[in-house]
């Protein structure tokens, strides 16, 4: 848990950074962490081993909580004996099956940008859903990552209210999340991005309607 500026994003493959609809994704937490001002991280380091977690410590009184149906919710050390694996310290969280929402309402926000490390995704393609005022965006990614850690963030054009994680197929596939990161950029509010839409003549289209 800690809460420090953030420099700069990356990736890894050939393209780091790619759009998808209003979101920007990149594979690289150095090119990530530069696309935003200030950042706030959860490494899991003074969780408890082997119990489920319930809220997310990024630092800084910064405690948001959770609401999850997966399988299993734990935080393992160091490695959970399946692949899942740490990304530093010692500590990662262990996430299963269901699905697995953040509650991003805090004074210290508005945040617009998400990113982590995981490990052992395999069996089943893992969603991320941001859901904002205007609509629902999820990226997909591709369950190519049995037994190696990989960076993975996400940034929206519009404040961010609530983030889920969930997998696309039924089976008992954990994934490993270490060192999770909320980040901020200058995102006007709601209403001036409305403002600001409707002075431009631009429309976004997102899919879906947004979350209750």
């Amino acid at each position: 848990m800690q809460t420090k500026p953030l420099f700069a994003f990356a990736l890894f493959a050939a393209a780091s950074t790619q759009a998808t609809g209003a979101v920007v994704t990149h594979t690289d937490e150095a090119n990530f962490l530069g696309a935003v001002q200030t950042s706030w991280i959860e490494d899991f380091e003074s969780s408890t081993i082997n119990e489920s977690v319930q809220t997310l410590d990024f630092g800084a009184d910064l405690d948001l909580p959770i609401t999850s149906s997966a399988s299993h919710n734990r935080v393992f050390d160091q490695t959970d004996g399946h692949g899942a694996i740490n990304t530093d310290g010692r500590r990662a969280w262990k996430l299963a099956r269901g699905a697995t929402s953040i509650d991003l309402a805090s004074d210290a926000g508005p945040f617009n940008a998400f990113g982590f490390w995981y490990s052992d995704l395999e069996w089943s393609d893992l969603d991320i859903t941001l859901h904002t005022a205007s609509g629902d965006e999820t990226v997909r990614l591709a369950d190519d990552n049995p037994n190696q850690s990989r960076f993975f963030g996400l940034v929206s054009d519009e404040p961010v209210e609530r983030v889920t994680i969930a997998w696309t197929v039924d089976k008992n596939d954990g994934v490993g999340f270490d060192r999770m990161f909320l980040g901020s950029t200058s995102v006007p509010a709601p209403a001036s991005v409305g403002l600001a839409a409707l002075g431009l003549g631009l429309a976004v289209q997102r899919r879906g309607k947004p979350a209750a």
